[in-house]
């Protein structure tokens, strides 16, 4: 499915129908998996290996998770915006509200992931898109949490510079989940921190150093 994302993005984009159960099935797999949607995409990422262990680095059998998230990854990358964008953002959103916390883990996984490929859309519902996300950092379920970070570093990464404008609701939340007690949501949101700070005037991170 990936392969064919990227050989032939139009012709899978014009067929809604099947783009969009192809859209369910990776998501249920998300939500299926107990590995970790947030760690799956990071660990999988080189940019996160120190250079000193790229000689020993052996690359690891793909998760179910990891594999589901590549291929949405590509999907968003590759697909045209305008045929992806209408069907992943309301699968991501309808997610975030469900009563079952995988089903929200794999939601905000999802928003995260399709964030550098649907960066122009998803910029442009930036505060809707946040307030989701600003409640899944508060959900009593560490996977949802840590997955929630795992979003506001990739939409920190990708919505520049719009989202800058965010940074007084963004950085206490952060520094809320470097308090969590999952060990998981605190290491990711040291990633959110690096990710959002890079990109803000030394005047504007002052304030929040102590």
């Amino acid at each position: 499915i990936a392969t064919t994302a990227e050989a032939k993005p139009k012709t899978l984009g014009k067929q809604p129908q099947l783009l969009s159960k192809i859209l369910d099935v990776l998501f249920q797999l998300m939500q299926d998996s107990p590995e970790s949607a947030a760690g799956a995409l990071l660990e999988n990422n080189p940019a996160w290996r120190d250079d000193d262990e790229d000689d020993d680095y052996v690359d690891e059998a793909p998760t179910e998770t990891g594999m589901a998230q590549g291929t949405l990854d590509m999907i968003a990358c590759e697909v045209p915006t305008k045929f992806v964008w209408n069907i992943v953002y309301p699968k991501c959103m309808e997610r975030m509200v469900s009563e079952n916390p995988a089903a929200r883990k794999a939601g905000v996984a999802g928003l995260g992931v399709i964030a550098e490929g649907c960066a122009e859309p998803l910029t442009e519902n930036l505060a809707a898109a946040l307030d989701c996300v600003f409640r899944m950092a508060n959900d009593h379920s560490p996977q949802v949490r840590e997955c929630a970070c795992f979003c506001l570093g990739q939409m920190s990464e990708h919505c520049q510079p719009d989202i800058l404008a965010y940074s007084s609701q963004i950085l206490p939340t952060v520094f809320q989940l470097l308090d969590d007690n999952s060990v998981a949501v605190q290491t990711t949101s040291c990633y959110v921190l690096e990710i959002f700070c890079e990109r803000l005037e030394p005047a504007a991170v002052r304030p929040v150093l102590d």
